[in-house]
């Protein structure tokens, strides 16, 4: 909320946190960090009781230009250029370069948590929202399956350990929507996460349609690869990133047609994920198929791709153009309640199979975590 200082007059930014050790680790790395031009500013901390509830009040810069999110709605979600994303991964990397270097992972890098100080192209933008941010010793792996689904690695979801790597995850699916105008991972169930979505991020199928992305430069769409790599110890690391030409601000070597992967993809519980060729007709699978069977046949599938073909794919019927991310929102307003709000925990629950009566429950779960594959953190 806006508050106003009453001796300058200045518009500032209150945040009100219920006080505890969760909203004191919040507060204490967010001051750590408060020094870097692209971090959002504290200007004072307090400590108060309402309602005989005590709280810590964070007041913060106020950024004008809201955040990114909304700016990138108000404009009907039309793709950034990739001159624009480089300049806003230049700012906000540099600040994810900050926290890392200092061993502090954000956990929760989302175009939500960038903000803006304008909406012009004079922008600055800043990170915010340090609700989950975590600083563990060094090389000590983090256990807390907390997530912005959209954004959540596999490592994550998979409830295995894991490091800072979590965030260049999460900087791959901001560049990835910046850029085209919708997520490479989504249901449209309506839920959070659900079983296809978690196995598709599991397994890094995603794509590059061709309709938003032949404009986008091999060199720039290789980098996204990298970020959005299954395995932790392959994903591109933050100085990594910050040393590429499009975060430089070089010019990208010239766009080249990409393959072609022409396919149909039905979410969730229906999927059909087989390339589909001149001679072979789409394959499908009825909406009743568990997890099962829908991930034995998507790694059928996957074992069909050609091998110059990145094996991260996410297959659209022909002439059917990906959903706009303000149209995904729309399909999933529930999924939206359920995530993550304020400075509230999200968590990706595991079920207690030691007191669990429902066997299909056992079985999808005990299917999941053998299919998805181990990653190991160094």
């Amino acid at each position: 909320m806006a508050c106003y200082n009453k001796k300058t007059g200045d518009k500032l930014a209150l945040k009100v946190l219920r006080d505890g050790p969760k909203a004191r680790r919040e507060v204490d790395l967010h001051y750590l960090t408060n020094g870097h031009e692209n971090v959002v500013s504290i200007v004072d901390i307090y400590e108060n009781t309402f309602h005989d509830v005590k709280c810590l009040l964070m007041v913060c810069e106020f950024m004008e230009g809201g955040d990114l999110l909304t700016q990138f709605e108000n404009q009907s979600s039309k793709p950034y250029t990739e001159e624009k994303v480089g300049e806003i991964i230049r700012q906000i990397g540099s600040a994810v370069m900050y926290l890392h270097d200092m061993n502090i992972a954000h956990r929760d890098i989302k175009l939500e948590n960038i903000l803006c100080s304008t909406t012009g192209e004079d922008c600055v933008y800043k990170l915010g929202d340090y609700g989950f941010a975590k600083r563990p010793e060094r090389n000590v792996l983090m256990e807390s399956p907390c997530c912005t689904p959209f954004y959540a690695p596999p490592e994550v979801l998979g409830r295995e350990r894991y490091d800072k790597s979590c965030d260049m995850w999460s900087l791959g699916v901001a560049m990835y929507i910046l850029l085209c105008g919708y997520p490479p991972f989504y249901s449209m169930k309506g839920l959070a996460l659900s079983p296809g979505m978690r196995s598709r991020i599991a397994k890094g199928y995603y794509a590059f349609p061709h309709a938003e992305w032949d404009s986008v430069s091999q060199a720039t769409k290789e980098d996204i690869r990298c970020l959005l790599r299954t395995n932790p110890s392959e994903r591109m690391t933050i100085h990594e990133l910050m040393n590429t030409p499009l975060v430089r601000g070089e010019d990208a070597p010239p766009t080249s047609a990409p393959l072609a992967i022409p396919g149909e993809e039905m979410d969730d519980g229906g999927v059909s994920i087989g390339i589909r060729r001149p001679s072979e007709t789409l394959s499908f699978m009825p909406d009743d198929h568990d997890e099962e069977d829908l991930m034995h046949h998507a790694d059928e599938v996957h074992d069909k791709i050609p091998d110059e073909i990145p094996k991260s794919v996410r297959f659209l019927r022909d002439g059917v153009k990906a959903p706009r991310l303000h149209s995904i929102q729309e399909e999933v307003g529930r999924a939206l309640e359920m995530m993550r709000m304020g400075g509230d925990a999200v968590y990706v629950k595991q079920p207690n199979l030691a007191v669990c009566s429902n066997p299909l429950l056992a079985k999808r779960y005990k299917t999941a975590h053998m299919s998805i594959s181990s990653v190991h953190c160094s």
